[in-house]
């Protein structure tokens, strides 16, 4: 009598305290004896207090819920899942019952975020739920010029930079165009790289500009609009008596039945824009006919042009060509300055190179063999 005593005394006293749970025991003389099962919980999830955007973090809580009267915490780890994928790792409860994610940044929409409690031998696991909404992120872009006093002809760099400020930088990527504008009117629409870059080259008439820029937006970032970057364009400076770029040497490429192309070398980098106008370079025969130029290609590696006639160069007669570098439309260098065709300090001057067969230069063949190519085959 006195042992079952005991236990009924042992048993009420285990009751009274809910938070013991499962894992109460008596060792009485038949062995150990469950006392209770474990607690119920309830997992409570709570979002960010504002708004969230594209490319922000953001922290979610859980609060695990015990019973009424529970004096011993709710220890354990919660797993919180974003649209399925877990955050690792798993989160640890605190002594308040409370656990935090740090949640990466997410693609504009809803968004489901779930949560599950481990459970420990004193409570039973739970999940929780929400949906958590993020708007597109804010951007603003900026547009910059490599210069804001270009002369005429000389190749501008209009560069923007589109970002969403405060953010954690990308992610996501971005996408869309930009398009550039010239006092309201386009002038040019490019895409925007994963980075947010976008980059448009041209060149601008003499006189004043207004250049904006304006991105358009997509599923995850909003439209926007650069402030105005002013361009005053100035017509290329010539100064006389002092020296300035000059054409290198020309060589010619094709013999017999094959096409005809030209290699103009310069002494120093080009404006891209001014070097690849096909009306910069002129052909005549010695008919005092006019021969197209149906393409110009710089390389700024080289600093050569590749010139392609409408139609291949006869070999046993001569013509001459000219690269325009006075005037207004005249080939200049990266600065805008005009040519020195003459080569004797004078900008501004137009240079103009004979072609004959001696000029003639043949792929694979070395520079002796090509000098006495034409005589050899009877063309000099």
């Amino acid at each position: 009598m006195e042992g079952l005593e005991s236990r009924s005394l042992l048993a009420t006293s285990v009751f009274k305290f809910p938070g013991l749970g499962a894992s109460a025991f008596h060792q009485g003389l038949a062995g150990p004896v469950a006392l209770a099962t474990q607690a119920p919980t309830t997992l409570t999830l709570t979002g960010p207090a504002v708004p969230v955007t594209v490319g922000q973090t953001f922290i979610e809580s859980a609060i695990v819920g015990v019973p009424s009267g529970s004096v011993t915490p709710p220890n354990g780890t919660v797993t919180f899942r974003v649209d399925g994928v877990a955050i690792q790792p798993a989160s640890q409860v605190n002594m308040i019952g409370q656990a935090t994610a740090l949640v990466p940044p997410l693609s504009a929409g809803n968004h489901v975020v779930t949560a599950s409690y481990s459970g420990n031998f004193l409570y039973a696991p739970s999940t929780g739920s929400t949906t958590q909404s993020v708007g597109k992120g804010v951007t603003a872009s900026q547009l910059s010029s490599n210069t804001n006093f270009p002369t005429s002809r000389q190749s501008v760099y209009l560069s923007v930079v589109v970002n969403v400020p405060g953010s954690s930088p990308g992610l996501p990527q971005f996408s869309g165009v930009v398009t550039f504008y010239d006092q309201g009117t386009p002038i040019g629409t490019v895409p925007v790289n994963p980075s947010g870059f976008a980059q448009l080259v041209r060149t601008f008439p003499v006189g004043g500009h207004l250049i904006t820029a304006a991105y358009a937006g997509n599923g995850n970032y909003t439209a926007s609009t650069s402030f105005g970057v002013p361009l005053t364009v100035r017509p290329g400076q010539i100064v006389q008596g002092t020296s300035g770029t000059t054409v290198a040497g020309v060589s010619r490429f094709g013999y017999h039945w094959q096409p005809t192309t030209l290699q103009v070398f310069f002494s120093a980098p080009l404006d891209t824009a001014s070097a690849e106008d096909a009306n910069d370079y002129r052909i005549v025969g010695p008919d005092h006919r006019s021969i197209a130029v149906l393409s110009a290609t710089y390389d700024p590696a080289s600093q050569s042009v590749t010139l392609v006639p409408a139609e291949r160069l006869n070999l046993h007669v001569t013509y001459h060509l000219t690269v325009i570098g006075g005037g207004m439309n005249g080939v200049t260098d990266a600065a805008g300055h005009p040519l020195d065709g003459a080569g004797n300090g004078q900008p501004g001057t137009d240079s103009v190179t004979t072609l004959t067969a001696r000029n003639l230069v043949i792929p694979g063949f070395s520079a002796w063999r090509t000098s006495r190519f034409p005589r050899f085959y009877g063309l000099a």
